[in-house]
């Protein structure tokens, strides 16, 4: 392994692909976050963090070392479920933040973006589990297994950067309140993943006010999705499944049509 855990994909850097996912979802979906915001009922700033955090933040369930002592014994890599374990972790941050509304609301949305960002996927939607899901129990050795140290350093690789200023206050509460999140994290793991799945066009609840969390969660999915898959290509990451194919290469020509997104990308 030339490349220190945690990784994305074999010998990727899990901080280079956030990094990367997040600064292509910020440039492709500039334009658009201002038209969503007047939809949503939601001020550009708040709905621009919260695509940020979700795009930042979307695959850290993969730094596990449930997933790398399944490497190291089975000699493939893979990260099931890894999806559920991000949103997971947002989903107990917006907990620790409930007395910071506006910070606890983008948690908590960011946490229902990041849990479908697979969904495509056959079982993968948060809906999909069950109390008696088998995978519950994967679920919660995989929580188990987020290791404090390897969580505060890749938040720091991703707070380091400049780009990223626009959320220094959401990095930084989960710096400070790493240990508290991670030790709650795999307490009631059913009715948290419950709590992700019902969206309502207009929530009006303490933490996000009258956001209509409809269209957030299903406007900034598709952005991050996007985003994801364009970043992954780049990666030279494989997928035998045409459509995606085509849809990544349609995705690439409108990089060329938007100044700097391009660049973005294959500077990094």
């Amino acid at each position: 392994m030339s490349v220190k855990w945690p990784l994305s994909y074999v010998n990727i850097d899990l901080a280079d692909h956030l990094i990367k996912t997040t600064l292509i979802a910020r440039c492709l979906f500039d334009n658009d976050i201002r038209v969503v915001a007047r939809r949503a009922n939601i001020d550009r700033d708040t709905l621009d963090k919260i695509l940020t955090v979700s795009a930042l933040l979307h695959d850290i369930g993969k730094a596990s070392r449930y997933y790398l002592d399944k490497w190291k014994k089975e000699g493939k890599l893979a990260f099931p479920y890894h999806e559920i374990i991000s949103a997971l972790f947002l989903f107990q941050a917006s907990h620790e933040a409930l007395n910071q509304p506006t910070k606890s609301c983008t948690f908590m949305t960011a946490a229902q973006i990041v849990s479908r960002h697979h969904v495509a996927m056959k079982g993968r939607h948060p809906k999909d589990y069950s109390l008696k899901d088998k995978r519950i129990e994967d679920l919660a050795e995989i929580a188990e297994k987020l290791d404090a140290s390897d969580i505060a350093e890749l938040l720091d690789k991703l707070s380091s950067q400049p780009t990223m200023k626009t959320i220094n206050e959401e990095l930084e509460f989960l710096k400070h309140n790493l240990q508290r999140i991670l030790s709650n994290l795999k307490h009631n793991i059913p009715q948290k993943i419950s709590s992700l799945t019902e969206l309502k066009k207009e929530n009006h609840s303490y933490i996000c006010g009258n956001m209509n969390q409809l269209i957030v969660v299903r406007v900034c999915t598709g952005f991050l999705i996007i985003a994801d898959n364009i970043v992954a290509n780049h990666e030279r990451r494989n997928t035998e499944d045409y459509p995606t194919k085509a849809y990544i290469e349609s995705w690439k020509k409108e990089l060329k049509n938007i100044n700097n997104c391009e660049d973005t990308l294959y500077s990094l």
